[in-house]
Order: C-alpha cells, then sequence, then structure tokens
C-alpha cells in the first residue's frame, strides 16, 4: 500500500514520486532474486499529492529496472498529481500485462494523462502557500473524494499531517479542514543542515578533532548514550 504521501519534485521515471517496480521473481529461493524487487502486485495507491514533478510520470507503473514480471491489480484512487513537465502517469510499453483500475484521482500534467484510463479528470490544480510544511492544496480537492469508503480503513482517519480526515475525505494527502494538532510536518531550513544548533539527548565531557592526512578525525566522550 502507499497511501498519504506528499511529494514535491522527481525529475525522471527512475525517480518519479511513485515507481510500482517490475519484479524479478513472484517465489524463488535464490538469494540473488530474493534481495531485488517483487512485482508490486494488489499494491493500493491511495490518497497521495504529488506536486511540481518533471519527468516520464508522476506515478510510474512497471519501472522496468526491477526485472521483467510486470505488477497486477494495481489500484490508483484519489490522488493528487500536478507535473510541471511531463505526464501524470506512465506505463512501459512493453508492459503489455500489467493491469491496474483508477478511480476518483485528479491530474494537471503538460504532456497529458500519458495513457488512455478512466477514473482520472483533469482539472487545474492551483496550489498556495505552504502551510506546515507543505503547499495547499487547491479548493477542488475538498470533500472529493467519492469513492473513499473503499479505503478510509487504510488511513485510520488520519492525513498526512496526523489530522483528523472529514467524513467526506478530501482528494490526496492532506485534509484542508482537517482537525486536530499537526503532528507530522516537513523540518524547515532551519531546522536540518549545517550550522543548525541542535539539542543533544547526552552530556558531552569531551571533544577533539584532529588532522590524519587529508582527513579529520573527530573523537568524543560523553556521559551517558541512548
Amino acid at each position: 500500500m502507499c497511501s498519504n504521501g506528499n511529494a514535491s519534485g522527481g525529475t525522471s521515471q527512475l525517480r518519479a514520486p511513485i515507481n510500482l517496480f517490475n519484479g524479478l521473481s513472484t517465489d524463488t529461493t535464490d538469494a540473488a532474486a530474493a534481495s531485488g524487487y517483487f512485482p508490486a502486485d494488489s499494491c493500493i495507491v491511495a490518497f497521495n499529492t504529488i506536486v511540481n514533478a518533471r519527468g516520464g510520470g508522476g506515478i510510474v507503473l512497471g519501472g522496468t529496472s526491477g526485472g521483467t514480471i510486470q505488477p497486477k491489480g494495481i489500484v490508483l484512487a484519489n490522488n493528487i498529481v500536478k507535473m510541471a513537465t511531463g505526464s501524470a502517469l506512465y506505463i512501459n510499453p512493453s508492459n503489455t500485462a500489467l493491469t491496474y483500475s483508477s478511480e476518483g484521482n485528479l491530474y494537471q500534467a503538460p504532456a497529458g494523462l500519458g495513457t488512455t484510463t478512466s477514473g482520472w479528470t483533469n482539472t487545474t490544480l492551483d496550489f498556495g502557500a505552504r502551510a506546515d510544511g507543505i503547499l495547499t492544496a487547491p479548493a477542488v480537492v475538498t470533500d472529493a473524494a467519492i469513492n473513499s469508503n473503499n479505503y478510509t480503513a487504510l488511513l485510520n482517519g488520519k492525513d498526512v499531517q496526523i489530522q483528523n480526515r472529514s467524513a467526506i475525505y478530501d482528494v490526496g494527502a492532506d485534509e484542508l479542514n482537517g482537525s486536530g494538532q499537526v503532528i507530522a510536518r516537513p523540518l524547515t531550513s532551519a531546522e536540518v543542515g549545517a550550522g543548525t544548533s541542535a539539542s543533544l539527548p547526552v552530556t558531552l565531557l569531551d571533544f577533539n578533532a584532529k588532522a590524519v592526512g587529508n582527513t579529520t578525525v573527530l573523537t568524543w566522550k560523553v556521559a551517558n548514550e541512548i
């Protein structure tokens, strides 16, 4: 299952926000095959938001880097896909055995949907300013998931920020009028990266930096560790 995901960017077929690979095997005792990809059979991709992605597709069905065994029974439901370039979906032409169904999805893409299928509505998707770290989805998504009753149990009533969803779910990962505290959010640039201060869960007793050839060796001692 792939649900409640919020992805911004993505630059190619391989680096698509959601890529359901072909598999090397469906059942094997071969260690090399077992450590690789298995086909994404019966995968449900529901209530995800993809925005400003570039490349072969926002959702790639049957990425061929995995293998030759094509997934069957994929479900795409109540997702938002807005592409900066490319198409909303991409299916490799060689994947003639792959099967999927779609319902309740919204998309906007310069190259169109990318395949002929029902369950996708082409509409303008103008995202707003960031709120709690994610771009605000357009109002068209509000209470628009008419098929959401099929998948409510998968989300346990929560959106990507762990807020409560309304009786009729919004399409995509974020419930625009979600209730309750925002618990999950992306970190801001002030919270990560070089030079960012952080509170350590330990007491630092000693810290030393020593040049060894072309490298710097760091050593430290703490009073307790977790």
